[in-house]
């Protein structure tokens, strides 16, 4: 067991090619959304701060939804296919570099497919969000962030683990963390000298009281919570492997499990 802090940044050398995954699973109701995503980064920018360029191909959704909402959803998300990405150590996106080129798109493309495709006050509310948000670049840099692929390459593991003497546990003491969550860590050495660290989150009674309400779930049975994750890095501090699991539990029953892979091809 490693006995001193370790500080993780936010690092892709080479071409990687992820296989990333996504289950959500609620009140028996399942969706998974899967598709590959490779990242290099720009060896002619010259700068401190790198850029990375992330091409994500089609979302592949299961089970296959039939309806005019779902389709107009995923012709949406070919926006973020092709990004060229200013990305800190620390896991933020800081710029996106080919906006202009995405506000095109949008304006002289996909938006007038969306149009004349699609009809309703559902359909029309969508175009109106996506409108300002592809309007303006911090509006867009946001959306990425939370979005559930860069939230996960980026954003859970960068940070420094601070170990304590007590047990194996480490704390992560700066990076950024869900609200509300907080989580124990253990980090431990592989023979190539890698390492992989493993989470284990508690959620405030605070924040689950304010989900029970917010989900609408009546009665007096305890919303509880659980999340893991998990992930591997090599000797240059490259994601391998990273996956994540969140359930929230009503009672005795499930109500909603999260469970998120991201894999080298």
């Amino acid at each position: 067991m490693m006995k001193s802090d370790v500080t993780l940044v936010f690092a892709c050398k080479e071409n990687r090619t992820y296989r990333f995954l996504c289950q959500d699973t609620k009140v028996n109701q399942s969706q998974t959304i899967e598709y590959n995503a490779v990242i290099s980064r720009d060896k002619k920018w010259k700068y401190s701060t790198p850029i990375y360029l992330v091409e994500r191909s089609k979302q592949q959704i299961y089970p296959y939804v039939d309806h005019p909402l779902a389709e107009a959803i995923g012709m949406s998300a070919t926006m973020g296919q092709q990004l060229r990405l200013k990305i800190s150590e620390q896991g933020e996106i800081q710029q996106l570099l080919n906006i202009k080129e995405i506000q095109e798109y949008w304006q002289t493309r996909l938006k007038i497919q969306l149009e004349s495709q699609y009809e309703g006050r559902v359909i029309d509310t969508m175009i109106n969000q996506l409108d300002e948000v592809v309007e303006e670049e911090a509006r867009f840099v946001e959306k990425l962030q939370k979005d559930v692929f860069f939230n996960h390459l980026c954003g859970i593991l960068p940070g420094t683990y601070q170990y304590k003497s007590e047990g194996k546990n480490y704390i992560k003491h700066n990076g950024k963390k869900p609200q509300g969550i907080g989580y124990r860590y253990e980090i431990d050495s592989l023979e190539n000298k890698g390492i992989v660290i493993r989470g284990v989150a508690a959620q405030a009674k605070e924040r689950l009281a304010q989900l029970k309400e917010l989900w609408q779930l009546e009665g007096d049975k305890e919303l509880t919570y659980e999340g893991i994750i998990v992930g591997e890095l090599n000797e240059q501090s490259e994601i391998v492997k990273l996956s994540s699991k969140e359930v929230y539990t009503y009672g005795s029953e499930l109500y909603r499990s999260t469970s998120i892979a991201l894999d080298l091809c």
